[in-house]
């Protein structure tokens, strides 16, 4: 087990904790521990890259440790009313496309190697900044809608293009295969 792989698990392991921190109404130890999460998702892909550590198993640990971390902060928040049902759905859905679509293009005997786009990355990085927008404003009683507003409207534009391209990509995909492709030769 790498350090990059331990750093993927402590986040994954800080997601009850967040959330029952959120649920109380602890919004200060919510936002610490959110955080840190977040720092641990740019930490550990550093590692990885640059102590020569990146495995199969972290290339599958750090996007399912963001997906939980985040589906479950967004679920929570929408259903608080912090954040806007309709964006949480979006971006939950996002996500279950994606893992429908892998599914489905396995069990249809063209399995298909999930790559992060650059635009994920990037919407990634937005959503966690929406999340910890909306704890410090919790924390600090403070307005932050301005703020929220933008991160809204961001995180709604670069989740539902990311979820485009990967659709495109997935059809692409699906259409062209015409037999099983070397593992890792094609990347969704």
């Amino acid at each position: 087990m790498t350090l990059a792989n331990l750093i993927s698990l402590a986040r994954l392991a800080l997601v009850p904790v967040i959330l029952a921190a959120l649920m109380s109404s602890a919004y200060g130890l919510a936002l610490v521990l959110m955080l840190l999460a977040a720092l641990s998702d740019a930490v550990d892909g550093h590692i990885a890259r640059t102590w020569g550590q990146e495995t199969a198993l972290g290339r599958h640990l750090d996007p399912l440790a963001d997906k939980i971390l985040l589906t479950a902060l967004f679920v929570v928040l929408a259903v608080k009313g912090e954040v806007s049902q309709w964006l949480a759905a979006l971006v939950v859905g996002r996500d279950l496309v994606l893992v429908a679509g892998t599914v489905v293009a396995t069990a249809l005997g063209r399995p298909i190697a999930v790559r992060p786009l650059a635009i994920s990355k990037l919407a990634t990085v937005m959503q966690m900044s929406l999340v910890l927008s909306v704890l410090a404003g919790l924390f600090l009683e403070r307005d932050m809608s301005d703020v929220v507003t933008v991160l809204v409207w961001t995180v709604a534009g670069l989740t539902g293009l990311s979820g485009a391209l990967y659709t495109a990509r997935w059809v692409g995909h699906m259409t062209t295969a015409k037999t099983m492709p070397p593992a890792g030769s094609e990347h969704f």
